[in-house]
């Protein structure tokens, strides 16, 4: 039986001398969803043309301001002229781009207007 997701193929991870440390034959997935991250707000994550991504999913009438993001090491984090975040670490530059939010209404993609708010961490 094919588990949903689940790709036909297995991954062995053996790395180092202990061997209890070791894994063998662990599944791999197309997707991986774990739900109430935030409150009523679930992530999807999943390769798309050899890149990772992620969607939140939020339940009708959910407050999406709880979604924050936060990356310890970061140097240096700024927005580009498209709203792309552009995050500096160890001289390497990530790039998460600018979110896309469409809510779903009879099956067609409402497309919202979105962006990253650079917020100061307190604390």
């Amino acid at each position: 039986m094919e588990r949903k997701n689940e790709f036909n193929c297995r991954l062995n991870y053996f790395d180092g001398k202990v061997k209890e440390e070791w894994r063998a034959n662990i599944p791999l997935y197309k997707k991986v969803l774990y739900k109430d991250v935030y409150p009523q707000i679930d992530v999807i994550y999943y390769g798309n043309n050899g890149k990772l991504e992620c969607d939140f999913i939020a339940s009708p009438g959910t407050d999406i301001s709880n979604i924050c993001l936060s990356f310890d090491g970061a140097e240096k984090i700024k927005l580009d002229e498209d709203n792309n975040l552009m995050i500096s670490i160890n001289e390497n530059e990530l790039t998460l781009l600018r979110p896309r939010v469409y809510q779903k209404i009879n099956g067609d993609e409402i497309e919202i207007e979105s962006s990253f708010i650079r917020m100061q961490r307190i604390g």
